[in-house]
């Protein structure tokens, strides 16, 4: 009897779960053997599952990318098998697959890219680096991905794979904290002058690790708000589980984008075609889900250090812990150079100086700019721009107001922290951009659903949105 589309899900998910599980227990006990096993049995997963399962397990495993090694000297075996299954996906077909089609705009916009950073590199004397050879392939292999497999992503099955692995790599770094050797993969920020203790999952910066989870919940929350009341308690209980883990981290700019996100989402939810009796449903959790959170013994701990971090915030300097000198170094010196202005550093290593030591922008916007230049950047807009056409289906009505609010949701959610990181070299900035269009393109189809829908059927039926 042939396997279901769920019944397949659930078990690769479980073997994703497994395997970290397996990666764990080497890392914890110094076998080495067992790492290796589990980075083997990820190769497995990768290359040999449905190819269109390859995204939502790339996405599990994003959070343990760090301890896809054997020491934090080695290479990441995770940014290893990407190139392989890339490789695997363009010379191979598997079973059942038609002959993998580049996309050609791509392939146009990726020469141009090259161009004017081979420039920039000539300009600066830059060599090449291993980072920006993976940039330009992920931008000829992510658009050529959705374009081959965007009819069998599952929006909804690449934010369950998303949260499970935030919550696994989130459960499995608290216990692995408490080994000491682990520490080169752990970072705990500790200022004991103010009694604070951050935590960062698997990530050196916690406010990495914070933006992952914010991108997560409001995947999280719009797939609830389309779901039956049964099925919404689900993806509930997830957004709970992230938002305890997030409130570890003590990010200032994650419950910032925490409450914006939460704020939009119920006023979204409440201005929408839902009956009477699931918005009071909402605002009744809501208001449990607060008074929980403000008397809890649970929360105490991150409560005061939070009220401790805002209290030292008196300035915008202080605020932004000092981004936006940071931010200000970086314009002055983009504005300066006419060479850096429109060519960019050619996407290389190289920083601005800021008081004698190099410094990262802790903006993705500058960064891009400082990287790419502005012809550059209008290369990359372009980019974006035709991976979500790629994604978006044609024939669409106009959406509701209530739509755009919640599309507001994951703008704030995905992005929103973005504004204090460096993002581009990193594998979230290529994963989350196409799971943000995958759920804009998912929300905005349900509205269209939910339209052509009579009002008392929908009712009838007892959607929770």
């Amino acid at each position: 009897m042939p396997t279901s589309r769920k019944e397949l899900r659930n078990k690769i998910l479980l073997f994703c779960i497994l395997d970290v599980a397996v990666l764990s227990v080497g890392h914890a006990t110094k076998i080495s053997a067992l790492v290796w096993s589990a980075l083997a049995a990820f190769a497995i997963i990768v290359l040999f599952i449905p190819r269109e399962k390859v995204f939502p397990v790339l996405l599990f495993f994003i959070p343990w990318a760090t301890v896809m090694r054997l020491n934090t000297t080695s290479f990441s075996f995770y940014s290893i098998v990407i190139p392989v299954f890339f490789a695997a996906m363009v010379l191979f077909n598997a079973k059942g697959d038609e002959q993998v089609i580049l996309d050609c705009k791509t392939l146009l916009i990726t020469v141009s890219i090259v161009f004017l950073t081979l420039a920039a590199k000539l300009y600066w004397g830059y060599s090449f680096e291993m980072s920006y050879v993976m940039f330009i392939l992920m931008l000829v292999f992510i658009p050529t991905y959705v374009k081959n497999f965007l009819s069998r992503l599952s929006f909804e099955e690449c934010t369950i794979f998303y949260a499970f692995g935030i919550i696994s790599a989130s459960i499995a770094s608290r216990i692995l904290m408490a080994y000491p050797h682990m520490n080169q993969f752990i970072k705990v920020y500790e200022w004991e002058a103010v009694s604070l203790t951050r935590l960062s999952g698997f990530y050196g910066d916690s406010n990495f690790y914070s933006a992952q989870i914010s991108a997560s919940i409001g995947c999280l929350l719009v797939i609830a708000a389309n779901k039956r009341r049964g099925q919404a308690v689900f993806y509930g209980i997830l957004t709970l589980a992230l938002i305890y883990f997030g409130l570890s981290s003590v990010s200032k700019s994650f419950i910032i984008t925490l409450l914006i996100v939460l704020s939009i989402w119920l006023i979204s939810f409440l201005s929408s075609t839902v009956t009477l009796s699931n918005k009071l449903a909402v605002l009744l959790c809501f208001a449990v889900l607060v008074t929980f959170v403000l008397t809890s013994s649970i929360f105490v701990d991150e409560i005061e250090m939070y009220l401790t971090r805002f209290g030292m915030a008196d300035n915008a300097k202080n605020l932004t812990t000092g981004r936006t000198i940071l931010w200000q170094e970086y314009f002055l010196f983009i504005r300066d150079n006419i060479a850096a202005l429109l060519f960019g550093q050619g996407l290389s290593s190289a920083l601005v100086y800021v008081g004698g030591v190099a410094r990262s922008s802790h903006n993705v916007i500058i960064q891009a700019m400082y990287q790419l230049g502005f012809l550059g950047i209008i290369s990359g807009i372009v980019w974006l721009n035709n991976l979500g056409k790629l994604i978006k289906s044609s024939g669409r009505r106009r959406v509701s107001a209530s739509t755009r609010l919640f599309i507001a949701v994951f703008v704030f959610a995905f992005f929103l922290q973005w504004m204090s990181l460096d993002m581009l070299f990193f594998n979230d900035f290529y994963y989350l951009i196409v799971l943000f269009f995958l759920g804009k393109e998912y929300f905005v189809s349900q509205a269209d659903r939910k339209n052509a829908v009579e009002p008392n059927d929908l009712n009838r039926r007892g959607t929770f949105a």
